[in-house]
């Protein structure tokens, strides 16, 4: 863990001065990263919801994903907005990620306890 570490300080370092440039790029970046974020969580979350059959999980994540696009959709017409649907949208897409494991990890005990 320690190599990992001491590795990826001096990559994120050497990347600092691309904050200057995402300062005057953020709208385009966030479309971006919604374009390859809705996709693959709705992906992983669905994966996830048919092995542990909680339909929940699934439903809370399109609503985390629904806030990010409205972050995005509503930044142009109301900028005061667009950071608290994102991060709103973000702590919640986190959260069920960690909910959607965490049911995998019981449905795999119970698997194994049941051999």
């Amino acid at each position: 863990m320690c190599l990992i570490h001491c590795l990826a300080l001096p990559l994120l370092m050497s990347m600092l001065p691309l904050l200057a440039w995402l300062d005057g790029h953020a709208a385009w970046i966030h479309a971006w990263l919604l374009m390859l974020i809705a996709p693959l969580s709705a992906w992983a979350l669905g994966r996830g919801c048919r092995q542990h059959g909680r339909r929940p999980v699934l439903y809370a994540g399109l609503l985390a994903i629904s806030a990010l696009v409205a972050a995005v959709v509503v930044a142009p017409r109301a900028p005061a907005l667009e950071a608290p649907l994102t991060l709103l949208g973000s702590v919640m897409l986190v959260s069920i990620h960690v909910w959607n494991l965490r049911m995998l990890a019981r449905r795999r005990l119970r698997t194994i306890s049941h051999v």
